[in-house]
This record gives structure tokens, C-alpha cells and sequence, in this order.
């Protein structure tokens, strides 16, 4: 940089914010992989909010799209906390939501479930399935109907959300998942952006439970001239998923730091790797 450049108030201001990254960072003794996922996080949100970046050129700037992955006890909660912290220092925190996919993981970070945040609901037809069964004899009997309710609140609630977090993926289906991303662009009144161009987190840990007579997000999906409805929401959830591409991987487990053996038996438990002293 020339020195007129590094003496220019858009350069001052990125110091300024990267001090402030650094100083939170501290304050919440972030560990080394906390640290990269709270710093690309932190940078997305300064990038996107009008503290120097005028509204139209924010309009350019490419959604985050992140996998925050790991077992249970690294902090990947921890970061986001940190998150919070920085957004509220520019009275900015309305600007991210919680979700999850069940309503106990929803209450465990303060948030809501997919379905009641986004007025997602499940109806299912009865006495709609082949021979006049009753569905659920068949799982090809089943019709789920999932429509978007109440859109012009929607809008109105989604307004100002420029980041969201869904926690426990693993749970999370691809159909669901399907419904989500389809969901935010209207919301956000962004129909041809994945998730509206929000700002997306995903946490969780794959090998924890998978959905419950869903598909998880990692299942692979085969295309089909005769797909049912249920296979064509899998297969877009698929494609919305694949669009992740920035995933940081905690492997520092924090919750268990006093107890190193028992942390370390979780861990090739977790794997499927334990020993007979385990």
C-alpha cells in the first residue's frame, strides 16, 4: 500500500474492524479452529453490512455458504457466540437467526424449528394411497403436502436476517432442506439465489442420528425420467447442499478438557474405533 492508501478512511476502518475481530477472538480464547471459522464469519458480515460497503455493492458479494463440522464439545457454538458478540458491537445482532430441525435442538441455542420459522407445515392426505390404504401401510403411500404460509409476513420477518444458523444437520433431510432454500428466496424476495443470499452456517456432526425417515444430506441421489415428487425435493436439496463449499472441521474437544482419556474413548467411540480398555 502507498501511504495514501493506508492513510484512507476505508483502510482505517478494515484496521479498525480487524482489531476488533482479534480483540473478541481473545475475549472468548478462541482455539485455533474457532478462530478461522469466527474470522471467515465475522469478515462475511463486515463485508455485508453498510459500515463500509454501500448497499448496491453489497448486492455483488456472494453469500457465505459454511459447514461448520466436528463431535459434540469442540465449540462450534462457542464461535458462533462469538459472532453474536461482534454483530452486537455495531447493534447489529437482529441480523442472525437460529434454527434447527427438532424442536429440542432448536431450544438448545435459543432459536426456532425450520417448520415454524419459515411456515413450512406438513399435511398428510388421508386415505390417499394406492388400494385405498390408509398411508403409512406403504411408504409410497404417503402425499406430503408442504406449502409456504402467511408469505407477506414472511417477508416481513425475514427482512433484516442477513445470517442463519442451522445447528444439529445431521437431523436435517433433504427434502427439508429443499423446502428451506426455496423458502428463504421467497422470503428474501430473491428467487434465483440459493437461500435467498443469506448467509448460511451449518453445524452439526455426521455421525451423529440421521433424520428420522428422511435422507441425510450426504445421500447420494440418482436421476430418474419418473421421479416421484418426494425424489425430485431430495435431488434439489442435494444440489442446494453441494453448494457448500467452505467447511472448517473442530477437532479440538473443549467441553472434555479436564478428562483426556475419557475425551479421547468418545472420540474412537464416535468412530467406531474403541479398544478393549475403552
Amino acid at each position: 500500500l502507498t501511504l495514501a492508501e493506508a492513510l484512507s478512511p476505508m483502510n482505517a476502518k478494515l484496521e479498525t474492524n480487524e482489531h476488533l475481530i482479534q480483540r473478541i477472538s481473545s475475549e472468548y480464547k478462541l482455539n485455533a479452529k474457532q478462530h478461522i471459522a469466527f474470522t471467515i464469519a465475522a469478515r462475511q458480515f463486515l463485508m455485508v453490512s453498510n459500515e463500509y460497503t454501500s448497499e448496491k455493492s453489497a448486492e455483488h458479494i456472494p453469500p457465505l455458504l459454511m459447514f461448520m463440522t466436528g463431535p459434540g464439545g469442540t465449540g462450534k457454538t462457542h464461535a458462533i457466540r462469538a459472532l453474536q458478540s461482534l454483530m452486537s458491537a455495531y447493534s447489529c445482532q437482529h441480523y442472525i437467526r437460529f434454527l434447527a430441525p427438532t424442536g429440542s435442538a432448536a431450544a438448545l441455542v435459543d432459536g426456532m424449528t425450520i417448520h415454524a420459522a419459515l411456515g413450512i407445515t406438513i399435511t398428510c392426505q388421508r386415505n390417499k394411497g394406492k388400494g385405498g390404504r390408509n398411508p403409512g401401510d406403504d411408504m409410497e403411500d404417503i402425499s406430503v403436502i408442504i406449502p409456504v404460509k402467511k408469505h407477506a409476513q414472511l417477508r416481513i420477518e425475514w427482512k433484516n436476517v442477513s445470517f442463519l444458523v442451522i445447528d444439529e444437520v445431521s437431523l436435517l433431510d433433504l427434502g427439508l432442506l429443499c423446502d428451506m432454500d426455496y423458502a428463504l428466496r421467497y422470503a428474501k424476495e430473491a428467487h434465483d439465489v440459493p437461500f435467498g443470499g443469506i448467509n448460511m452456517i451449518f453445524s452439526g456432526d455426521f455421525c451423529q442420528y440421521p433424520p428420522v425417515s428422511g435422507a441425510a444430506l450426504y445421500t447420494s441421489t440418482k436421476g430418474s425420467s419418473k421421479a416421484t415428487i418426494e425424489e425430485l425435493r431430495r435431488r434439489l436439496g442435494r444440489l442446494s447442499w453441494k453448494r457448500v463449499e467452505t467447511v472448517v472441521e473442530f477437532d479440538e474437544q473443549m467441553r472434555m478438557s479436564a478428562d483426556p482419556e475419557y475425551a479421547n474413548a468418545v472420540k474412537r467411540l464416535r468412530l467406531r474405533q474403541c479398544t478393549e480398555a475403552d
